[in-house]
């Protein structure tokens, strides 16, 4: 390969593009390499099973086998909407110092859709092993959690905020357990692996979440079932049930909410555990896990979506309050009036959105004196 960076495409078995692999030259993988001794930091972390360079060897074989024993760095990169960007001309390289050095614009937005360095290669587009897909699609899957995960720490914030000592004996279990998985996930980004006693730890991680989440979730469907009852009921009856249900378990089952919504964003990061282990340790099992994953986050996304919202039965208090007559308002049902100007103090947390973040899986294999390294790229680009 040249200096600069080649990339060729990478074709599934309807002969569609669905990512590149990209090679960088001897010198620039050496630059590479000695920029990632520089700065830890900046270095793929997360070990790959390295079988998978063997399954890309065999689709390339005079390419991947030369490149490594010339020391050349090489990226695996998706996804189909960047290549396809780049062939049909809605994405350009901007050059940022060095022929080889450049970040994936869009021409239409400016906006940045992914970042390589490369030119393209003579080579024909070549029909990929189902095991990169795997693999990327793994990868992708732990930028999928990564963003569920940073729209739930939004709303698991607020508990910070809220009186929860009756319940200091499960958040307590429940916080422990979380500070174990930090630090299980942080010694696999610093090590690369996750050994047996981490993943000892980690099933009992699992167990514990996992019960509370259940709990909870209980908890939560039986506040909106009733809630859905009391929707029902029009006038000053609705009205009453309504400002009585949010001034008894409206801050209640907010806090309930969000330790649910804290529960399923660490269930989330367990599962990003599980997917690295089998990245790492069985790589044929991957599609396997993410089935399994995907079946999970629906089911998180149904919890969700089933919360009880504070707001619209604030919005029905206030409703059925409005449809009473002058009487009814000022005469009979002034206490049912006060009590629903009361519940309105209640703030839902949970009226905004977040919008999730695009991000492009990646990861990078080379040789060195040590054997073949296969590493996940998590934010997309080689620096």
């Amino acid at each position: 390969m040249a200096e600069d960076a080649r990339y060729i495409e990478l074709v599934g078995q309807d002969g569609k593009p669905k990512a590149l692999l990209v090679g960088y030259g001897k010198n620039c993988s050496k630059h590479i390499i000695e920029r990632w001794q520089q700065r830890p930091q900046e270095s793929p972390r997360g070990n790959i099973h390295a079988s998978i360079v063997d399954q890309v060897s065999r689709a390339i074989p005079t390419v991947i086998s030369a490149g490594l024993a010339n020391g050349s760095v090489f990226q695996v990169v998706g996804t189909p909407a960047l290549v396809e960007g780049i062939k049909a001309g809605t994405h350009t390289l901007m050059q940022t110092g060095g022929a080889s050095l450049g970040t994936v614009v869009s021409t239409s937005s400016g906006q940045i859709a992914g970042q390589l360095r490369f030119a393209p290669s003579s080579m024909a587009p070549v029909i990929a092993p189902m095991a990169i897909w795997s693999v990327l699609n793994g990868i992708a899957g732990t930028l999928q959690m990564q963003r569920i995960n940073r729209r739930l720490d939004v709303m698991t914030r607020k508990l910070e905020n809220l009186a929860f000592r009756q319940e200091a004996e499960t958040l307590g279990r429940v916080f422990q357990a979380i500070k174990t998985l930090d630090d299980l996930l942080d010694e696999y980004f610093h090590t690369g692996v996750f050994t047996q006693p981490a993943m000892t730890r980690l099933a009992i991680v699992e167990q514990e979440i996992g019960s509370v989440l259940e709990r909870n979730k209980l908890i939560v469907e039986y506040f909106a079932e009733r809630a859905r009852v009391i929707q029902n009921a029009k006038g000053n009856q609705g009205a009453e049930q309504s400002s009585v249900l949010l001034q008894e378990e409206g801050s209640t089952t907010i806090h309930d909410m969000q330790l649910l919504s804290g529960l399923i964003s660490a269930q989330s990061r367990i599962q990003e555990a599980h997917l690295f282990y089998a990245l790492m340790e069985n790589p044929n099992y991957v599609d396997r896990h993410l089935e399994k994953m995907q079946n999970r986050v629906e089911e998180h996304k149904k919890v969700i979506s089933g919360f009880p919202s504070i707001s619209e039965l604030q919005n029905h208090a206030r409703q059925c309050v409005n449809d009473m007559n002058w009487f009814e308002k000022n005469i009979f049902n002034r206490s049912t009036v006060s009590n629903v100007r009361q519940s309105e103090n209640i703030r839902d947390p949970f009226v905004a959105g977040q919008n999730s973040l695009n991000a492009i899986p990646s990861y990078c294999f080379w040789k060195d004196e040590n054997g073949i390294n296969v590493k996940i790229d998590r934010s997309g680009q080689l620096s």
